[in-house]
């Protein structure tokens, strides 16, 4: 995915280099740096890196060091380490990932597209154009190369690519309830579109609670579809989780939430406090 996609990436972000003045011999003094820190994984918050770059005499706060850190990943040097409280690291990716099996170019994109589509289908061109910044033809070929092992809809003139999903275990058939999610700020599900967002909200009615915005934050899933937002409050021993739901669950719904609830307040080592109000 990195050798597809960096060297587009990093063309997006050229201006913003330029305009930090990070040049290539920047780049490189920074990955030296990083590579000696990190080795033996030694994992380090932002703040840290920072401060080693500042003993190194490179300036390196806010949107630079951002830039400088992003700069490392696309190049395949640095991933995300393991938290450290509440802090995120960074870590050698060499360290941290298992060695892959190299594919051309022409194999790597159609890989890229199949999971695209399988993972957030039904979704556009655009969308994955949006998400990957492959050029269109990139895509349109990996399509071709793909083709039977997506499935194509064409809706008021849109067109769709999904995998199978008949199976689905989320699809409410009337007889099985979907499952509830708790998805994080700016989780891949919410954010991993831009033509096709509606998708997510095809009763409109989050859309119409937030004034037409599109990006849903701290939002509940009910199978495929965004069902409300909440809020968690860690308290000693417990996490307070209130769920603000655009219409009334039925009991069986509820049960489903309570499940996410706990799974959430699982993970956290804590007790799942749950509280439900309709949103006015």
């Amino acid at each position: 995915m990195l050798e597809l996609t960096a060297p587009r990436v990093h063309a997006l972000n050229r201006y913003y280099y330029r305009q930090l003045e990070i040049d290539d011999a920047l780049h490189r003094r920074c990955q030296a740096l990083l590579t000696a820190e990190l080795r033996g994984e030694n994992y380090l918050t932002r703040k840290e890196i920072g401060a080693i770059f500042a003993r190194s005499g490179i300036e390196a706060t806010a949107l630079r060091l951002g830039y400088l850190l992003i700069h490392a990943e696309l190049e395949g040097l640095i991933c995300s380490g393991p938290r450290r409280g509440k802090q995120q690291t960074y870590a050698l990716i060499e360290e941290r990932v298992a060695p892959t099996t190299a594919m051309d170019r022409d194999s790597a994109l159609a890989e890229l597209t199949r999971r695209y589509f399988t993972g957030h289908g039904p979704a556009t061109i655009k969308d994955f154009q949006w998400w990957s910044s492959l050029s269109s033809a990139d895509i349109a070929g990996a399509l071709d190369a793909i083709g039977d092992g997506l499935i194509k809809e064409t809706v008021d003139g849109t067109s769709y690519w999904f995998a199978d999903k008949s199976q689905d275990e989320n699809q409410d058939d009337g007889a099985r309830v979907p499952k509830a999610y708790l998805i994080q700020s700016y989780d891949e599900y919410v954010v991993g579109y831009t033509e096709s967002k509606f998708v997510l909200d095809i009763s409109g009615t989050a859309r119409a609670r937030h004034g037409g915005r599109t990006i849903f934050n701290q939002v509940i899933l009910l199978g495929s579809q965004v069902a409300g937002y909440w809020r968690p409050t860690p308290r000693r021993g417990t996490v307070r989780i209130e769920a603000i739901l655009d219409a009334p669950f039925k009991p069986a719904q509820h049960r489903a939430l309570q499940v996410a609830a706990d799974a959430y307040a699982e993970f956290l080592g804590l007790t799942a406090e749950l509280t439900t109000t309709t949103a006015s």
